[in-house]
């Protein structure tokens, strides 16, 4: 079975990665022209950690690829893979279908191959539309979740 996936950029579209978790620090990719994790639509800014009540964030990081045969936590997916952090989920996680758009064409230009959408919306935009097919015919692989979100949540 394959490990590992390290030269693979998975941007993960959620409300940020606690990139400190000790299962996910070493799989953080980098961002070479300002050192960041990756992008936090809300602000503008790299400050991108997760600050939700839920940390579904860091929850789907670790889905994805939390590092393996380390005797803490769990093991991901993949045990080595680069994980973009692209929040676009406040800490209530609430989002816009634009500012989601910004996480998808910042995925697209920073080099991800694969976008994790773990979200949905209750209404059609065109600007999220262009985005995903943006990211497709860039050859972007883009994972959305599916069904209905459980009560409570």
């Amino acid at each position: 079975m394959l490990t590992s996936a390290s030269n693979i950029v998975v941007a993960v579209l959620d409300t940020g990665i606690r990139y400190t978790h000790e299962d996910l620090a070493s799989n953080m990719w980098v961002n070479p022209d300002d050192g960041g994790h990756g992008l936090n639509a809300l602000t503008g800014s790299t400050i991108r950690n997760d600050d939700s009540s839920s940390g579904h964030g860091t929850l789907m990081a670790g889905v994805i690829g939390g590092v393996g045969n380390n005797g803490k936590g769990v093991t991901g997916v993949r045990g080595k893979y680069n994980s973009m952090a692209c929040k676009c989920f406040s800490s209530s996680n609430t989002a816009a279908p634009r500012i989601s758009s910004l996480c998808i064409d910042y995925a697209r230009t920073n080099g991800a191959r694969v976008i994790n959408a773990s979200f949905s919306s209750p209404s059609n935009s065109i600007s999220l539309s262009n985005a995903i097919f943006s990211a497709r015919d860039a050859g972007i692989i883009f994972v959305a979740s599916a069904g209905k979100r459980p009560s409570g949540y």
